[in-house]
């Protein structure tokens, strides 16, 4: 009798430790199919940094009555290709100045290699409808318990190994001097 239950607890341990190792394996053939997913592309990632000569995250400045926003981006590449040909921002989205002119600031496309982090100053640009607007809106970024600036933007970027395929990275922030919060990130 005895012999009957060592002989079934061995096979019982057996069975477990196959299943376990099933497990196991199945687990690593999901791990592998999204490492694979991730491998052959580029992933960017978006945040916002303060600029080292004013600590700040937004710098404002006001000629006549248009507003212009700086602000520094810090965009890294995760991925394991280039981010060939990417365009930032391609989109720009202000919701609290529907109603007066924005402008985006150009920059060249660029490539980004896979593992690097690249700095880059950007911003906008708002033509109020009067001077006195513009002032206002100065005075109200220079206020600490400003909320800040709600804006979106799109990096739109392709991969060396699929040349006709856009990608596109969407980020959206709250911006002021002293927070940067992070809305959107697809």
């Amino acid at each position: 009798m005895e012999n009957f239950f060592k002989k079934n607890i061995l096979e019982l341990i057996s069975v477990c430790i196959a299943v376990t190792a099933l497990g196991l394996s199945i687990k690593v053939a999901i791990d592998n199919k999204h490492s694979e997913q991730i491998i052959n592309k580029p992933e960017l990632v978006v945040r916002l940094a303060k600029f080292e000569d004013s600590g700040t995250f937004l710098k404002c400045s006001r000629l006549g009555s248009t507003v212009k926003f700086e602000y520094f981006l810090r965009i890294s590449n995760k991925g394991n290709l280039a981010a060939k040909n990417a365009c930032f921002p391609d989109k720009l989205y202000l919701p609290e100045f529907s109603k007066e002119k924005a402008k985006y600031r150009d920059h060249q496309p660029i490539t980004i290699e896979q593992g690097e982090r690249i700095f880059a100053v950007s911003g906008f640009e708002i033509q109020f409808n009067s001077l006195k607007q513009a002032i206002k809106m100065m005075e109200l970024a220079e206020d600490e318990s400003w909320p800040g600036i709600t804006f979106s933007i799109e990096i739109s970027y392709k991969s060396e190994l699929e040349p006709d395929v856009q990608y596109v990275k969407k980020v959206g922030f709250q911006i002021s001097k002293d927070d940067a919060l992070l809305l959107i990130n697809e």
